[in-house]
């Protein structure tokens, strides 16, 4: 029950903050706040100083025993390297890869010991009022190119968590397939060629069956809209719900298991300037992996047969 209203809250954020927003609407401090998180504030770039309080806060280890969610790793990760850590699928809000990487509630520094993991947040997530601060005290960074080669740059052993499918994967969303968005994220393959930084896959089982898209979804007037949503923000319209409460949909998850699984990495040579075939190379490599790992896992974790595509 603590846990359905901690996340019933984590969800909700959106509204929540349109709330806030409209109520703190005519305070200058408000004004001002807004005017340092656009203008004055790079934090983000490099993502915040690490709240350890926060990150092993109760609230985090009451939504993973709701689903209950899980942290498995098929091989040691080496704690003198650098690593990307490439997520799969995105679901409509990423949850496994919040509870798995942003905090310590599925246990990611004892799979991972010796290595620091940071997540990344799309760029409009850091524009939220408040939920910025969520995101930094966590020490999530931007998901760009920059934000990337910085954490995998800095010293050995660490590692940064990317959603790779990103909002594309999100709008790609079926419900007897699993779409995927690789072939597009050419730039992770060049980061990683330049820093040397080892790919891991990592799918997130569970993660598309925590919230499904409305009905609406699919009306060509709402995805055209849903487009320029995208365009303008960042991210679609929250048009998703989950679990029936009252026999309404909710915007609270579906309960079921959630098990992120890490699989081997793909260590890659330092290259300074990569050629696109190198990349390519290295993108396939990453694709035969990532699907390699979900066929392995694939009968433990799915109650019902799903399709996997690389849709782009």
């Amino acid at each position: 029950m603590i846990g359905a209203i901690a996340l019933g809250f984590l969800v909700g954020i959106p509204i929540i903050t349109c709330v806030l927003v409209f109520l703190f609407l005519h305070n200058p401090a408000f004004w001002a706040y807004l005017a340092f998180s656009f203008f004055l504030d790079r934090r983000a770039r490099k993502g915040g100083k690490v709240s350890v309080w926060l990150r092993n806060a109760a609230c985090w280890q009451w939504m993973r025993d709701y689903f209950p969610a899980s942290l498995e790793k098929e091989v040691p990760l080496d704690a003198e390297k650098n690593y990307i850590l490439c997520c799969h699928p995105h679901g409509m809000i990423t949850l496994s890869a919040l509870l798995n990487f942003a905090t310590n509630a599925t246990g990611v520094d004892e799979v991972l010991p010796g290595v620091r993991v940071r997540m990344t947040c799309l760029p409009a997530m850091f524009k939220v009022p408040w939920m910025r601060e969520l995101f930094l005290l966590l020490g999530a960074c931007e998901a760009k190119a920059q934000s990337i080669t910085a954490a995998v740059s800095e010293g050995k052993g660490n590692a940064v968590s990317v959603t790779l499918g990103g909002v594309d994967e999100m709008m790609a969303w079926e419900r007897d397939r699993i779409n995927l968005v690789v072939r597009k994220r050419t730039r992770i393959f060049d980061i990683a060629l330049r820093t040397g930084a080892s790919l891991v896959p990592v799918f997130m089982f569970g993660e598309t069956d925590l919230l499904q898209p409305l009905s609406v979804w699919s009306w060509p007037v709402v995805h055209r809209l849903q487009t320029v949503c995208v365009a303008l923000t960042g991210f679609p319209l929250p048009l998703f719900c989950g679990r029936r409460l009252f026999t309404l949909p909710s915007w609270l998850p579906n309960k079921n298991p959630l098990t992120a699984i890490l699989g081997p990495p793909l260590h890659v040579e330092r290259t300074s300037t990569p050629s696109s075939a190198q990349v390519s190379h290295l993108q396939s490599r990453y694709i035969a992996a990532l699907t390699d790992l979900f066929h392995r896992h694939r009968a433990r974790f799915l109650s019902s047969p799903q399709l996997l595509s690389v849709v782009a």
